[in-house]
């Protein structure tokens, strides 16, 4: 915002942002591809969770690991509060 400010571009028109290339995809996108891959490549790994953080939690990325792995748990949020038990 401070670039436009100096340019004397006011909040109320901000310039468009500009399409995204092909050639550069999103984080989760490429995340989801590693994820197809791993999941190609070792057919016999069980998967039974997908631990991932509050930014990969959105509903593109939560759809594409059940179609990857139907029926996994995808916890997209730990709390310092919750507690976790190694056994």
């Amino acid at each position: 915002m401070r670039k436009l400010k100096r340019w004397g571009i006011s909040k109320k028109d901000p310039p468009q942002e500009p399409k995204r290339s092909i050639e550069y995809p999103k984080k989760y996108t490429l995340a989801l591809q590693l994820l197809k891959n791993f999941a190609c490549e070792f057919p016999a790994f069980k998967v039974a969770c997908v631990l991932t953080n509050t930014f990969y939690g959105n509903s593109l990325f939560v759809d594409g690991v059940e179609a990857i792995w139907p029926g996994v748990q995808i916890i997209t949020q730990l709390k310092k509060e919750s507690k976790s038990h190694a056994g």
